[in-house]
């Protein structure tokens, strides 16, 4: 487990695993089978520090450390610009004219 999300069903999963799953159609949590209304996964701080703890104290078995999620939140954040400077530039254009107006909303 590389990144320890909870649920709203408060059952952890790793983020890649349980996106997964819900990206596949999936919208019950897979252990409890009760119906998902909320999608927001949590990050689980606590059980990440264990793992990465517990890495770092097994090294020498050849167990190696997880990543931080510094380059992880770098490239999120980046993402989350662009995608903004894309709606203002959207907007932008929804108030140029009627007739962008038209050819957004249709």
């Amino acid at each position: 487990m590389r990144d320890p999300v909870t649920i709203s069903t408060g059952q952890t999963y790793d983020r890649s695993s349980i996106e997964s799953w819900i990206s596949t159609g999936n919208s019950t949590c897979p252990v409890t089978r009760v119906q998902l209304f909320d999608f927001n996964l949590i990050s689980n701080h606590t059980l990440r520090r264990l793992i990465q703890d517990w890495c770092v104290s097994d090294r020498n078995l050849g167990v190696e450390r997880i990543p931080t999620l510094l380059s992880q939140a770098s490239s999120e954040s980046t993402l989350l610009c662009t995608r903004v400077s894309v709606l203002k530039r959207l907007r932008g254009l929804v108030r140029d004219s009627e007739k962008n107006r038209g050819c957004f909303f249709k």
